[in-house]
């Protein structure tokens, strides 16, 4: 699934009373097509983190005009700006921008773990894994993030075999 923010609204949201596209592609995924990983992975430069930054930032007294189903998706981005403004970042070396958008991906990972169906999947830890991971599209550079480490890592050739040995 891809969209505008790499957002995963979490379960049973709805919107006019019906559900959100998303949900049914995360249940169709783990529940019918038995798909075993997951990778949210957020990019450099974000336009649609862009945008909910400066829509955050007090400082910023002109706000764009954002169209209106833009606008509207980006407030299931709340979560991430908020928690970008009350907790430490992953690596204060990246701009506000991009340090908003790897806090975004980490968000989203638990926005999955709200569905039951996931939920139930990855503590079986067979079934499912959940990754996040972070592109910067200057240097074509993938980051996965660390929970060791607390932050998203380079990676490499080394990293990259050690991901394949424990998906196989």
């Amino acid at each position: 699934m891809r969209n505008v923010g790499n957002i995963v609204p979490p379960a049973g949201t709805t919107v006019r009373g019906d559900m959100l596209s998303e949900g049914a592609a995360v249940e169709f995924a783990v529940g019918v097509l038995g798909v075993k990983h997951i990778i949210v992975c957020g990019h450099s430069d974000c336009g649609a983190m862009r945008a909910s930054h400066t829509m955050a930032d007090p400082e910023v007294k002109e706000k764009p005009q954002l169209p209106p189903h833009v606008a509207g998706w980006l407030r299931y981005g709340a979560q991430s700006v908020e928690r970008f403004q009350t907790l430490p970042v992953p690596d204060p070396k990246w701009s506000p921008v991009n340090q908003l958008s790897q806090v975004n991906v980490l968000q989203q990972l638990e926005n999955l773990m709200t569905y039951n169906l996931v939920k139930q999947k990855v503590l079986d830890s067979t079934h499912l894994e959940l990754h996040a991971w972070w592109y910067d599209v200057g240097s074509g550079d993938v980051f996965v993030y660390d929970k060791l480490y607390r932050k998203f890592v380079l990676l490499d050739d080394v990293s990259a075999r050690e991901l394949y040995e424990g998906i196989v």
